[in-house]
């Protein structure tokens, strides 16, 4: 054990060797990702506890992913039978939304049509430029 002289305590409270000093790395970036991650999730999981809307707990989740991946877009869509709506996604542009609205799900139907029609996720780097 170190000697009392040999320890300090930093402003959180936190008990470090003497000459410690805290460096930003490659880690610090994906620590603050994770906690900003759980406090989204934390605030999810309050709303619905609140009785929050489906609309109003979707909007706030896509709004998490957006500022967590930029320059990334989400939206949620709902399927009723055959076609999709959106209802979720406040950054999307409503003229994409009303362009899509409702949108018949299909193997060739954009990302979002092929993703409901084969039940598997489906990426695309850019959706103005996917060939479906």
């Amino acid at each position: 054990m170190s000697s009392p002289e040999s320890r300090l305590i930093d402003a959180a409270g936190v008990v470090r060797p003497a000459g410690f000093e805290f460096k930003q790395g490659p880690n610090t970036a994906s620590l603050l990702q994770a906690e900003s991650l759980l406090a989204a999730e934390k605030q999810t999981l309050e709303m619905m506890a609140n009785g929050a809307s489906l609309s109003e707990v979707l909007n706030d989740l896509n709004a998490s992913i957006d500022a967590h991946a930029p320059p990334v877009t989400s939206m949620v869509c709902l399927m009723d039978g055959e076609w999709l709506s959106p209802c979720a996604g406040s950054h999307v542009p409503a003229t994409f939304k009303a362009a899509i609205t409702p949108w018949r799900i299909g193997p060739d139907r954009a990302s979002c049509g092929a993703a409901a029609f084969t039940k598997q996720r489906v990426i695309v780097p850019n959706i103005s430029k996917d060939p479906r």
